[in-house]
């Protein structure tokens, strides 16, 4: 009796399939977040808004996508902590203005957004991202 054999264009389908499986994984976890949820980038109702927010859909992983929504006026500036903590507007690694923007997480660290517009940081309109390693 002849043995089956596999045809090239069979292997190479089966290639391709398992290649689809492999890979569809980690470009379905990526996930992309409204920042604020329905009240999007804007000074908060409660000075712990956006911490409670963190909180509720941590957590975030590389390749998610931070999506701000703001209107014309508001800003989003990436600061470091110090800067974070002291809301100093006057050094953001970078600034955004007129919205909306969104920030793909390319790397595991913290990172710290603030309101540009004056006043909006003290009152709230901060927050800050864990980003951890995509999960496998």
């Amino acid at each position: 009796m002849a043995s089956p054999r596999l045809s090239i264009a069979t292997l190479m389908s089966v290639a391709a399939a398992f290649m689809l499986l492999v890979t569809l994984p980690m470009s379905t976890m990526a996930k992309s977040y409204v920042v604020g949820d329905g009240a999007g980038w804007s000074v908060p109702s409660s000075p712990m808004f956006y911490a409670e927010w963190v909180n509720k859909h941590s957590p975030f992983h590389i390749g998610d996508t931070l999506d701000f929504q703001y209107a014309g006026g508001d800003s989003v500036l990436l600061v470091n902590e110090k800067d974070y903590n002291m809301c100093n507007v006057w050094n953001p690694i970078s600034s955004w203005i007129n919205g909306p923007h969104a920030y793909k997480l390319t790397i595991p660290t913290t990172l710290f957004f603030i309101s540009g517009s004056a006043g909006s940081c003290r009152k709230g309109e901060l927050v800050a991202f864990p980003v951890i390693a995509a999960a496998a």
